[in-house]
């Protein structure tokens, strides 16, 4: 309806197929088409069909589209504003989960350290358990060692 054509068919006026000199003024609400003045006489009328003028039955048409293209610019807006509040929750949920998986990064490499600090600690001390009873045999080992020698060298 909006191209140059389409504005030119509604401006253009329609003709009468019967009454090919009459133009199309009036709308048959019952049989639902266009009428001549004559067709309307003759036709409509007497079977007592409801006739209305071409220019009311538009007029009342064009409130109907105006109130539709009303109706749907406000849910467009409504459209395009949910749309954006999507657009940022989705960007808010990205952002949350890319600080929560840097949270458990950082939070691993905390346990990881703490527990080698521990292994470390713990080898220490098993290191230092070996080294006192490596010492106390080799000592104990190291006295029979010097006594069997002292007792093999007076026997010989």
């Amino acid at each position: 309806l909006n191209s140059p054509e389409g504005q030119a068919k509604i401006k253009s006026k329609l003709y009468c197929k019967k009454h090919q000199d009459k133009t199309l003024k009036f709308y048959c609400e019952t049989c639902k088409e266009l009428s001549c003045t004559h067709c309307m006489v003759l036709t409509h009328i007497k079977q007592n069909h409801s006739c209305v003028s071409v220019e009311e039955v538009a007029e009342k048409h064009r409130e109907i589209l105006e109130s539709s293209c009303a109706t749907l610019d406000e849910k467009l807006f409504e459209g395009k504003k949910a749309l954006n509040n999507i657009s940022g929750v989705m960007k808010s949920l990205e952002e949350n989960a890319s600080a929560t998986k840097e949270k458990i990064v950082e939070q691993a490499k905390i346990i990881v350290k703490v527990v080698s600090d521990q292994l470390v600690e713990r080898t220490k001390e098993m290191c230092g358990e070996v080294d006192e009873i490596y010492d106390e045999l080799h000592t104990e080992l190291s006295r029979q060692h010097d006594e069997v020698k002292e007792y093999v060298d007076k026997v010989q």
